[in-house]
């Protein structure tokens, strides 16, 4: 499916983890999700709360907040992520990251329960959730087989989510296992 390139601007409220600790998107203040595949990153290092970022990419998602993926992002002038490469670009870019992930030691997992509110959801083109924003700030990724539709989930609404969590720093990265809204 062809999509066409929109914008989008504002400050970082959130930032979604990988489950290495990179980033792997941003929830701006007005709850757009942009997503940003860890092997995008040109600078990651400028993926902050509070830094006003701009871009395009294709918007997969309105409802409950607008979704983008394939987006370049940018922090004033410089681009700080490009996933708007040709898709053989892409697979170069992914298998490069993946070598980089050899080299470094990811943080112990833990298995945990926590109860949050949702902040922001991550949908795919048929509306299947892929990541979930906490207000505390906790990325939680929902994998194929704990299946969950945008309908399924509400922004302001209570969640109890298991799984295996790894902490960095203050950020923390959950993979759910079992979700129980509230």
């Amino acid at each position: 499916m062809k999509h066409k390139n929109e914008s989008f601007q504002g400050l970082v409220k959130y930032i979604s983890l990988s489950p290495h600790g990179d980033p792997e998107g941003v929830v701006l203040a007005d709850g757009t999700f942009v997503k940003a595949p860890p092997h995008s990153l040109v600078a990651k290092e400028l993926f902050k709360v509070g830094t006003e970022l701009s871009g395009e990419g294709h918007m997969i998602g309105e409802e409950p907040n607008r979704v983008f993926h394939h987006a370049q992002i940018r922090a004033g002038k410089k681009v700080i992520a490009d996933d708007s490469v040709a898709d053989h670009e892409r697979e170069k870019l992914k298998e490069k990251h993946k070598a980089d992930l050899k080299q470094r030691e990811d943080a112990e997992d833990e298995i945990i329960t926590l109860k949050g509110t949702v902040a922001a959801i991550a949908t795919k083109p048929k509306g299947e959730v892929d990541r979930v924003i906490l207000e505390d700030g906790t990325s939680i990724h929902i994998p194929k087989d704990v299946e969950s539709m945008r309908d399924d989930w509400a922004i302001g609404s209570a969640v109890e989510v298991k799984g295996k969590a790894r902490t960095y720093g203050q950020a923390r990265f959950l993979k759910a296992e079992k979700i129980k809204h509230l």
